[in-house]
């Protein structure tokens, strides 16, 4: 990890043998069992003098108060488990590596055996399939899938996972520095029970040849959880080499050609490189199955033809055979060597590895854990020990911005992996965007949350039944609407004689009237359309009729067989009637229009010519008259219904019980005396002023009162990432940008503007006039950037004022709508479906809270907070329709 990308800061003493803190407890005996033991290999066992590994050893001798037992160096098995402090933050970290797990189960990865690598007389690792061979023959080099996998559930960071540079394309160790600094490693990180490498772990191309089919789908299915090897929080710790050495003599002048295209051979390399004659000393486009060798008489003869470009006709890549571009990039001069801009697997490696880890640390519970254990990150070079690298988190944000930019800009010698590799790495971090979204998002708020006194307790007697006027229209959402998010479009007409909705138009249904069988939507609103309701109700019956006389005349229209212009003419007196009606006057024109244009060009040939087909005019006129079906005008009814401002008009019949707010701001409880006319009725009420009565108010009163506490004690302070200090939320600076919204929003900086303009918004609401947009926002920005300090500032700015805030976690409202989808296909919206799941039916605070959703005493819209929060990973869009929501 570097300073350029990461601002990781290498700590100047070297990491101590042992850290007693990296364990609070662990199981009390280490016990090896029989089919382990016999496992056990004793050349490649590790001297018990180098071994004084347990958890939680002293480095004095004396014995420790947490583990007992003689030290061994098998692999635990899966019962050792980390016991920290919170279980259920190592239990969090665990399920973020399910995938890994189950790719050591596979075997698609395979981790070297600590004992081995120290004991075994190799200078140089060998690759996987060679390691398997030896384990064939009895020797002990891999741990079995089923141990690597235990020993990643235990969650101690005891496998070490190796990012370094490959030195050749066959080879990334041929000096053998590397497992040297790894033996040297090992003896002080007594933690590190087994190893990654990617090139002893993952399916190789073997010398002059290549991966078998099945070795390559292996190897495939390895490189989809590279991410989880270098950024699991609790499985491994990466051990990380820059190192480059000298060039060796056996490397001078060679260059390597990737890709060779068809029909390349010694002559045409020959020919490529005719003004290099004299320094081109030989080529093997064989030396090995992905690539050919060409030598030169000089190293400096083989870089100048590299650099002229010499073979770009004849392969898709070139390089040096000793490699000895930096790990993530170095200046014009450094360490003796030419600028780069690193190596793209290294970036990406050096990337992941603190990617999860940043994230989690922004919890600070969970930080205070990790800390417990060893380091995440451990830098190795030759002739030191090893150090740990800190990880800053001040850039969670710019992260991924960073890190992608130096994988892009970084080389890669592989040929199609710089297209790869960083769709790999924003791939993985958008996966581990959503599972941090669902598992961990949901806890943090309540973390730091001061005492809340209990609820108090309220008499909620049966709500009074809902009695509206004979003749109001009301606006039917089926079930499926209502899942939907919807408002359907099912017009309807109240039967105040028989508490009954009826179906107005085509729908001859009869329902009962219930306050969730229908929508409480009040946007749009146009108070000035007093009269809008009963000019529908005086068109419905004509429009009825002409529905009526519009389905036979498409059945007809099917069936014509050269009766094209009377067909046509019948229906243009249809349309002509149509016309004379305001509401589907526009459409009956388009129309008719579109009639007379058939029969036009239907009458324009001539005795004897080839007309057009039948069926194709029929079609035509068929589709014309469809703008007039019923279906249609069922459409254009129920828009009209809306566009008139009236669609949130209630006329209550005679005794409802209703809650009404003063002129001096109160809200008092009172009852209909008689049905308003159907023009209107008092100027004084309007969608914002009153409700039906469904709590008492003093019992509301009390519950709002408690509501308030519990959001102060949640929102006013926030935890602090680093130190996990509780911290004024006030005192915090979120800056925001408004896009859209009008002039009016142009001031909106901040969360103390955003409350003011929201308030301003609600004493528009509770004037009564004209309402025609949602008062809706949306909040969006990238992970750890402030959105819950926002909202939580917009919270406790709001609760000494009218506005109640109602705080809905997406993530937790598309849990609830996958998991009781019937609740939300009977309510009236989806926020009222919540809070009666997320409180209970029956619940006195399930009931006040759904008071503020209808505006039975306050804010009938959830304006506080802004209607949706989307985290970078969060839920499908969801769409919230309640009253005021439009």
């Amino acid at each position: 990890v570097t300073e350029r990308n990461l601002r990781a800061t290498t700590a100047s003493t070297p990491l101590p043998p042992h850290r007693d803190t990296a364990v609070v407890g662990c199981c009390s005996t280490r016990t090896v069992s029989r089919s382990r033991q016999k496992m056990v290999n004793s050349s490649c066992e590790e001297p018990a003098t180098k071994r004084a590994r347990t958890y939680g050893a002293r480095t004095d001798g004396a014995a420790d108060s947490t583990c007992s037992g003689p030290a061994s160096s098998e692999i635990p098995t899966a019962d050792r488990q980390l016991s920290l402090s919170s279980g259920s933050t190592v239990d969090k970290c665990r399920q973020l590596d399910e995938g890994l797990a189950a790719t050591f189960r596979r075997g698609d990865i395979r981790l070297l055996r600590r004992a081995w690598v120290l004991g075994a007389p190799d200078q140089r690792l060998p690759y996987r399939q060679v390691l398997e061979e030896r384990e064939r023959r009895g020797e002990l080099p891999l741990l079995s899938p089923e141990e690597a996998a235990a020993l990643l559930e235990c969650g101690d960071r005891s496998i070490g996972a190796l990012t370094h540079p490959w030195y050749s394309p066959g080879d990334p160790d041929p000096v053998g520095v590397k497992l040297k600094i790894l033996r040297e490693a090992l003896l002080v990180l007594t933690h590190i029970e087994a190893i990654f490498v990617d090139y002893a772990s993952l399916f190789q191309h073997p010398p002059k040849g290549t991966r078998t089919e099945a070795e390559n789908e292996a190897f495939k299915r390895a490189l989809g959880v590279m991410g989880d090897v270098y950024a699991s929080a609790v499985g491994t710790t990466v051990l990380q080499i820059k190192e480059i050495p000298p060039r060796p003599q056996e490397f001078d002048g060679e260059l390597c050609l990737f890709g060779l295209k068809a029909g390349v051979d010694e002559a045409a390399v020959c020919q490529a490189l005719s003004d290099l004659s004299t320094e081109f000393e030989s080529c093997d486009l064989a030396f090995e199955s992905t690539y050919g060798v060409v030598r030169f008489t000089t190293h400096a003869a083989a870089l100048r033809a590299k650099a002229a470009n010499t073979f770009s006709e004849l392969c898709g890549g070139v390089d040096t055979r000793y490699n000895e571009r930096s790990y993530d990039g170095r200046g014009d001069g450094e360490g003796g060597r030419d600028g780069d801009e690193g190596r793209g697997w290294c970036c990406f490696e050096g990337g992941v590895s603190g990617e999860l880890l940043v994230r989690l640390s922004v919890y600070p519970r969970m930080k205070a854990e990790l800390d417990k254990l060893p380091p995440k990150l451990i830098s190795l070079a030759s002739g030191r020990a090893p150090e740990p690298v800190e990880l800053s988190h001040s850039d969670v944000w710019q992260r991924v911005q960073q890190v992608v930019e130096s994988i892009e800009k970084a080389t890669f010698t592989g040929k199609g992996d710089k297209e790869v590799v960083p769709v790999l790495y924003k791939g993985y971090v958008e996966r581990v965007a959503t599972v941090l979204a669902s598992t961990l998002a949901l806890q943090t708020t309540l973390e730091t949350a001061a005492e809340v006194p209990v609820m108090p307790s309220v008499d909620v007697p049966p709500a009074f039944a809902l009695r509206l006027a004979d003749g109001q229209l009301l606006l039917l959402p089926g079930a499926d609407a209502r899942l939907a998010g919807g408002d359907g479009a099912w017009l309807a007409e109240v039967d105040a004689s028989h508490k009954i909705v009826r179906g107005r138009l085509f729908d001859n249904f009869v329902a009962e009237l219930t306050f969730d069988g229908h929508s409480h939507a009040v946007i749009p609103w146009c108070p000035a359309e007093a009269g809008a309701e009963a000019s529908l109700r005086r068109d419905l019956p004509a429009l009825r009729a002409l529905g009526e006389r519009v389905q036979p005349l498409l059945k007809e229209v099917r069936q014509s067989e050269g009766e094209l212009q009377k067909r046509g003419e019948a229906s243009l007196i249809v349309v002509a009637d149509a016309v004379e009606l305001p509401m589907v006057a526009t459409v009956a024109r388009k129309a008719g229009d579109a009639i007379r244009q058939v029969l036009k060009k239907d009458a324009e040939y001539p005795p004897g010519e080839v007309a057009p087909p039948l069926g194709k005019r029929i079609q035509s006129l068929h589709a014309s008259l469809e703008l007039l079906s019923p279906e249609a005008l069922k459409s254009l009814a129920v828009a009209a219904w809306r566009e008139g401002g009236m669609v949130g008009a209630r006329r209550f019949a005679s005794g409802q019980r209703l809650v009404v707010r003063a002129a001096d701001g109160a809200w008092r409880e009172s009852a209909a005396e008689e049905a308003c006319a159907l023009d209107g009725g008092p100027a004084s009420l309007h969608p914002w002023n009153h409700a039906p009565l469904e709590v008492s108010v003093n019992a509301f009163e009390a519950l709002r009162a408690w509501h308030t506490i519990a959001l102060r004690a949640q929102h006013s302070h926030i935890a602090d990432a680093l130190s996990g200090r509780r911290l004024d939320v006030l005192q915090q600076c979120v800056a925001i940008e408004v896009a859209g919204g009008g002039a009016e929003l142009a001031s909106v900086v901040d969360a103390r503007s955003l409350a003011a303009c929201l308030r301003t918004l609600h004493q528009e609401r509770l004037a009564g006039g004209e309402a025609t947009r949602p008062p809706a926002t949306l909040l969006t920005a990238g992970p750890a950037s402030g959105k819950t300090t926002l909202l939580s500032q917009v919270v406790v700015l709001s609760l000494d004022g009218e506005l109640v805030p109602i705080l809905i976690k997406m993530q937790i409202l598309q849990q609830r709508l996958i998991s009781s989808p019937d609740a939300f296909a009977t309510a009236w919206n989806w926020v009222d479906a919540y809070l009666r799941l997320e409180h209970g039916e029956v619940s006195p605070l399930s009931h006040a809270l759904a008071c503020l959703v209808l505006d039975r005493y306050f804010e009938s819209r959830l304006e506080l907070p802004p209607s949706s929060v989307l985290h970078e990973a969060s839920a499908p869009r969801i769409r919230t329709e309640y009253k005021g929501g439009g």
